[in-house]
């Protein structure tokens, strides 16, 4: 009985460990899967850094559409988490060779949502060379 009760003890230490460990600076990445297919709802891939930040804010959806040649971009997000949260986002565009666009100043977006409520990320491409892009999602912590 006593190796059970330490076995989950230790199991217990470890996930505290890599809670604390992971830190307030780990993000989530939301990028689209095929920048040539332009959809209604588009397939996007989800790369989870901060699963802790991923139980929180949920990716529902994503749209783009074009107009005047330029890509407009829409994330569907739910606030998952007990209370109110605060995160924040960044866009960085790509153009048709994969190279980053070069954007001046390149800014966090300050959101937050309260309990279980739906968020929307909007965004448009800076020039019509952009034809892909990628959101970083983090939590914001404010430091009062």
């Amino acid at each position: 009985m006593k190796s059970v009760l330490s076995s989950d003890w230790m199991r217990l230490a470890l996930l505290s460990l890599l809670v604390l460990l992971c830190g307030c600076k780990a993000t989530n990445t939301v990028s689209s899967r095929h920048p040539g297919v332009r959809p209604n709802a588009i397939d996007v891939s989800y790369k989870v850094d901060n699963a802790f930040l991923a139980l929180e804010l949920k990716v529902i959806s994503a749209y783009e559409e074009v107009v005047n040649g330029l890509i407009n971009a829409q994330i569907n997000v739910r606030n998952e988490g007990a209370g109110e949260l605060r995160y924040m986002w960044q866009v960085v565009w790509f153009n048709k060779s994969g190279m980053q666009v070069p954007i001046e100043p390149v800014t966090w977006t300050r959101e937050f949502l309260a309990e279980r409520q739906d968020g929307t990320i909007l965004f448009t491409a800076p020039t019509r060379d952009a034809v892909d892009w990628r959101v970083t999602l983090r939590k914001w912590e404010r430091k009062e």
